[in-house]
């Protein structure tokens, strides 16, 4: 590990040929040094860019890339890391751990953080961390209100139903609860009915 250790002389033998002669010296043994510097070696840790149409449920992008001194290191094979954890083994033999995706449930676009450890990681002085995105979009979903027909009475007629057509794109486990439905008319000839303010419910 970084830091300095004595490198020590003992135990000489000298010879005259093939006669051992040590015993005729007086020897003073001078300790040599050993040094281990902190690996300066850039260390990149990235995560990538995801995006999905809402659906209801938690999502997270466990897209990631560790670089070291510009190498890309490979997901471990035979790790069994738990899950939303992911290791990489650098060269050194120390490991990186990348752990707890953002976790993303609602129409949002969100820096796709997460946690890291390095096995060792005060040997190692140029770690960068760089985040993508997270997004989930809109989804689509088209609410069609009534229509109706009436012969001409001299009333003004108007329907403000919206379920004759079912709701259309909804997520597993949501409904439509409530439409504002206005429109009118009174003599013959078309109008529009128009529907908005709908209210989606989940349970």
């Amino acid at each position: 590990y970084p830091g300095d250790s004595a490198n020590v002389a003992s135990g000489a033998v000298i010879m005259n040929g093939t006669t051992d002669v040590t015993g005729n010296y007086d020897i003073t043994y001078v300790n040599g040094n050993l040094n281990v510097t902190k690996n300066d070696t850039e260390i990149t840790i990235a995560s990538g860019d995801c995006a999905t149409t809402y659906d209801a449920q938690d999502h997270t992008c466990e897209e990631y890339t560790v670089t070291y001194g510009g190498d890309p290191v490979p997901e471990c094979d035979g790790c069994e890391p738990a899950p939303g954890t992911h290791e990489y083994i650098l060269p050194t033999g120390d490991t990186v751990t990348v752990k707890d995706p953002v976790v993303l449930h609602d129409v949002d676009t969100v820096p796709n953080r997460f946690e890291y450890t390095i096995t060792n990681d005060t040997n190692y002085t140029s770690v960068d961390t760089t985040w993508g995105t997270t997004q989930v979009d809109k989804r689509p979903v088209t609410i069609t209100a009534d229509s109706n027909s009436w012969m001409y009475d001299g009333e003004s007629h108007s329907d403000d139903g919206w379920m004759d057509t079912p709701p259309a794109g909804l997520a597993d486990g949501e409904t439509v609860t409530s439409v504002t439905v206005t429109g009118s008319i009174t003599y013959p000839g078309d109008s529009a009915n128009v529907a908005s303010g709908a209210v989606i419910m989940n349970g």
